[in-house]
């Protein structure tokens, strides 16, 4: 249950950078 936080904000945080690069 701790690494399900982390792994979710990794991947937010991914996505988030991908969105930024996008434009």
């Amino acid at each position: 249950m701790g690494t399900l936080p982390k792994n979710v904000a990794n991947h937010v945080a991914f996505h988030i950078k991908r969105f930024v690069f996008a434009i």
